[in-house]
């Protein structure tokens, strides 16, 4: 029953009592009364004496990852609670009511704790990021006057030479001094650029062109990050996050995945304005990925002249007809990255990420 209910029966057989001057209806009058009266009371004392403790449940958590959370309720009061239901999840985490059940108080017991869900990183053995190209090392390489880790070939010691630098198993064999020369090995930077123009987005939920790139583009920044321990910089267009300069290690990791975790598609900038504001950024030698579901034309031309100024390009292609059969696919698009001479690793809705990747441009 709900308290206007009450209050109208209660008016109801005051009105029949004074009418028909039948004694039950007073009674009944007088009860009912007594009755909206305790219901009142009890709800004011009701929420008097609980205590209620949650475990905390704030910081970070990975797609796939177990999260427990313990809810403890006790009453100290000597008056008992008849039934009290918790809610949690949601703007009304406690609720507790009269005896009769004629009203409800609504009461928030605990503040609310704010969890990170980090998206899902592949368990990728390899990844090539240009073909021909060791990992971690540059095409080309120059003679180094530091001592470094690679030693290439002997040569004749000259005075000056450090003593250090005297390869002793070729100076015994040949009965002359001969000192190592070494090669300075230049260790490439990865830049990698997510695409997440609003426009150019297909799909929805899980199956949507946003969360296979955030997919891919944490699982390539955690293998070059933990395996190849490469520089590695992230650019996010179409989202109100910035991106993150060049750093290696686990703490770029974790600012990589935090960034990751909160970006959205909520934007309308294109790939090429991106690779426009980020060309200048781009040094020579530095490995751009590009991860986009565009079926734009621009693009590639931009990618093209990157390319001449010594940056590698390598495209991440999601086809956005596999997502939404409304939409059209980006196949003149790959065939402008291919003629240009752009490796293109093309992606569809439903395939094996981890051995995609693994495979490499086709």
């Amino acid at each position: 029953m709900r308290p206007w209910q009450l209050v109208l029966l209660i008016a109801v057989t005051f009105v029949l009592g004074v009418g028909i001057g039948w004694q039950p209806f007073w009674v009944l009058t007088y009860a009912l009364l007594a009755a909206l009266v305790l219901s009142v009371v009890w709800l004011a004392l009701s929420v008097r004496g609980i205590t209620f403790a949650r475990s905390a449940l704030g910081g970070r958590a990975q797609v796939g990852e177990r999260v427990e959370e313990s809810l403890t309720l006790e009453n100290h009061s000597v008056i008992p609670k008849l039934w009290i239901q918790v809610s949690d999840g949601s703007t009304l985490p406690g609720t507790t009511g009269d005896p009769l059940g004629l009203f409800r108080r609504e009461l928030v017991l605990a503040p609310e704790h704010q969890l990170l869900v980090l998206p899902p990183t592949l368990p990728l053995s390899h990844f090539e990021l240009v073909p021909g190209l060791m990992p971690g090392r540059g095409r080309g390489s120059q003679r180094s006057q530091q001592t470094t880790t690679n030693v290439v070939t002997v040569r004749n010691y000259v005075p000056g030479d450090a003593l250090t630098r005297i390869h002793w198993p070729s100076t015994a064999r040949l009965s002359q001094f001969m000192v190592k020369e070494f090669d300075l090995d230049p260790t490439i930077d990865v830049v990698v650029m997510l695409d997440l123009d609003r426009e150019a987005q297909a799909g929805e939920g899980d199956s949507s062109t946003e969360e296979y790139g955030v997919t891919i583009a944490a699982s390539i920044a955690a293998f070059l990050l933990r395996h190849q321990e490469l520089s590695v910089g992230l650019q996010v267009n179409g989202t109100a996050e910035s991106g993150l300069a060049l750093d290696r290690g686990e703490r770029q990791l974790d600012r990589v995945l935090e960034l990751l975790a909160i970006a959205h598609a909520t934007r309308r900038t294109s790939i090429a304005e991106a690779l426009a504001v980020e060309e200048t950024r781009l040094a020579r030698n530095t490995v751009l990925i590009v991860i986009t579901p565009s079926t734009e034309l621009d693009w590639p031309q931009a990618l093209h002249h990157l390319q001449r100024r010594g940056v590698r390009p390598l495209v991440i292609l999601m086809d956005p007809q596999t997502f939404d059969e409304r939409l059209g696919g980006n196949a003149r698009t790959r065939d402008m990255l291919v003629a240009a001479g752009v490796p293109v690793i093309p992606v569809q809705r439903g395939d094996p990420l981890v051995h995609v990747l693994e495979q490499g441009p086709r």
